[in-house]
């Protein structure tokens, strides 16, 4: 089952999205070259492999995923990031869990 499903109108869109959904997690292994017909990608919630469709995003209404723009998929991308939670100057030791015990051996 698809989580997210985005319409590519070129390869510019196609561009955008593989890089935002890397930076998500997802495997980054297909090329606009080798599927220049693309019209939809889908970033599926169950694993980390980009599926396409050359079929309009319509022909999916309401069928695997929610539809978002790229501009959606910008802030969906950067709630993802790991780095987005604490930010890279917070201390590790605040990344600590208090249940965490350490032991002299």
């Amino acid at each position: 089952m698809s989580e997210f499903k985005v319409a590519v109108n070129n390869e510019s869109d196609f561009n955008s999205v593989m890089a935002l959904a890397e930076s998500m997690g997802y495997y980054n292994g297909l090329e606009f070259k080798y599927i220049p017909n693309v019209k939809v990608l889908f970033l599926p919630s169950d694993c980390k492999h980009i599926s396409w469709s050359h079929r309009g995003i319509e022909k999916y209404k309401g069928k695997y995923g929610k539809v978002v723009s790229i501009e959606e998929l910008k802030v969906i991308a950067a709630s993802h990031r790991i780095d987005n939670d604490m930010g890279d100057d917070f201390p590790i030791e605040n990344r600590i869990s208090p249940l965490c015990k350490s032991k002299d051996v």
